[in-house]
């Protein structure tokens, strides 16, 4: 009897052993599910108002373009004589299920009651792993978000080598960020592979793609400065930017997906408009817009790469 117990044993024994390594050593990260960044401003609004029912129906049709055009979705509606500015975006490595998840969630967790929600707020903002989603009744494109508020996740693990694993983190992000603000997705990775295989350095920078590259740097450089070295992993997420570093590759490659919409249509040019501060359009469901669209033709997101 004392065998065959041991020897039922041995077996879940063995495997959190084989698994003990890759579980120490899994990126730090939030649940991909989780808000990471919430900002809730502006007045509020009744659940029977027309500004509630047009903000309903303009949620569901973000969440419907964006997942064909995960690039970027910039629209606005007007019910009443009642704006609502809205915009969307999935990071540029998200696959189109990830990124139709993240948007549910947000959608969803963005006017509930939970403390993540902005229940009966006009204007929200909320940052996933994968997805940023953001609607207010004052236009905000081209606007960075003001007093950025900072979600910042560090790694337990610290580094065998602070000063020189600092020294290669920081040049890095900088890097990453220089490209990403440069970049026509606002999105770029990078890596340091040196030293022991603990200590290689994968960073990423992401910026909504509605900024200008100038009001992308700043962010950057605030985030940079909020970043932690001295461990292998850390991650600052704001509004309007995010950087991580890790000692695993966490990004996907990924080839661009096609735009969901012809460049021009009479939709895609409503949305420029109200993009740029023109008189916002009825859009109860409008097409994903390309970034070429709504940043003055720079083109379709990418994953850039160094």
């Amino acid at each position: 009897m004392t065998l065959s117990s041991s020897s039922s044993l041995l077996f879940p024994i063995l495997l959190l052993l084989l698994l003990l390594p890759s579980l120490l050593l899994s990126p730090v990260t939030s649940s991909e599910r989780s808000v990471l960044v919430t900002t809730c401003s502006g007045s509020n609004y009744t659940s029977s108002s027309s500004y509630a029912s047009s903000l309903n129906r303009l949620l569901t049709g973000i969440s419907m373009s964006v997942s064909q055009s995960p690039s970027l979705f910039a629209t606005s509606i007007s019910d009443d004589g009642s704006p609502i500015f809205a915009l969307a975006q999935c990071r540029p490595d998200s696959t189109a299920q990830q990124c139709n998840i993240c948007l549910q969630d947000s959608i969803t967790t963005s006017t509930n009651s939970s403390s993540q929600g902005c229940p009966l707020r006009r204007s929200a903002a909320l940052r996933y792993d994968y997805c940023l989603i953001r609607y207010s009744d004052q236009t905000f494109f081209g606007s960075a978000i003001d007093d950025e508020r900072w979600s910042i996740l560090v790694n337990t693990e610290m580094v065998s080598n602070p000063a020189e694993f600092r020294k290669r983190a920081t040049a890095l992000m900088s890097d990453v960020a220089a490209k990403a603000a440069a970049a026509v997705a606002r999105f770029a990775v990078n890596e340091s592979i040196s030293g022991a295989p603990e200590e290689f350095i994968y960073g990423m920078a992401w910026c909504t793609m509605n900024l200008p590259s100038e009001a992308c740097l700043l962010c950057f450089k605030q985030g940079i400065e909020a970043l932690q070295f001295e461990q292998i992993g850390g991650q600052v997420d704001g509004i309007d930017c995010v950087l991580r570093f890790e000692n695993l590759r966490f990004y996907e490659r990924m080839t661009p997906r096609p735009p969901a919409s012809e460049p021009g249509s009479n939709l895609q040019r409503n949305a420029f408009a109200a993009a740029h501060g023109g008189p916002a359009s009825d859009l109860s469901v409008a097409p994903g817009v390309p970034a070429a669209t709504l940043a003055a033709a720079r083109g379709s997101g990418s994953h850039v790469r160094a």
